[in-house]
Parts: C-alpha cells; sequence; structure tokens
C-alpha cells in the first residue's frame, strides 16, 4: 500500500510542482491595426470569424477586404491583424501544442501572401 501511495504522488510532485507559463496575453488592438483598415475594429470583428470552422476562407475575405480599404498595406502587417485578431481564440482554446499553432499561423501566412500577391 505505500509503494502505491508513493506511485500515486510521485507525479503530482514532479509535474505538479513544475512552473506554469504565464498566460497569454494578447495586443491591444488598436496599436497592431491601422487605421486605414478599421483600426480595432478590424481586429475585434474579425476574432469571432476566425473562431469558426471556416476560419481560412474568412482570411482570405479579411486579406482582401483590408487591400482595398487600404492599397499600400503589407502581408506582414496584414498577418500581425490576423494574428491579433486570432489572439483570444488561442486563449480561449488552450493551446493544445506549439507545432499546431505555428502550423496555422503558417497557413495564415500562405493565404494573406497568395490573396495579396506577395
Amino acid at each position: 500500500m505505500v509503494r502505491l501511495s508513493f506511485l500515486l504522488v510521485c507525479p503530482v510532485l514532479l509535474w505538479g510542482c513544475a512552473p506554469r507559463r504565464p498566460p497569454i496575453s494578447c495586443p491591444d488592438p488598436g496599436l497592431v491595426a491601422p487605421p486605414a483598415i478599421g483600426g480595432a475594429k478590424a481586429i475585434t470583428s474579425l476574432t469571432p470569424l476566425l473562431a469558426g470552422g471556416n476560419w481560412e476562407n474568412e482570411v482570405d475575405e479579411a486579406a482582401a477586404r483590408f487591400r482595398r480599404a487600404d492599397p499600400s498595406i503589407s502581408a506582414d502587417a496584414v498577418l500581425d491583424v490576423m494574428i491579433a485578431a486570432d489572439c483570444p481564440n488561442l486563449v480561449a482554446r488552450g493551446v493544445p501544442d506549439a507545432r499546431t499553432e505555428r502550423d496555422r499561423v503558417a497557413t495564415i501566412r500562405e493565404r494573406v501572401a497568395t490573396i495579396l500577391g506577395q
């Protein structure tokens, strides 16, 4: 019985007390989105759209909309807006693993580059 108790307590002692990652904090939308594309509202209105199952099409539509609003906007600026818009969704769903999130960002980057022709 003592041995079983030790086996149950040992993982808690080893991993339960490990330092936790700091909580994810999302950027201020007003500091990320250029006023020409709608400022903070561009991000806050995009956030729920990126949470849905049709998020890839939402990325395409938003990138095209941002380009129409500001023809000089760069792919990097659009990517920053997309990441800032998706950040609250990341916090809400939790990070399954870093690779999954890197893959999602890579998909967004590719789609934005394709839509903007960069």
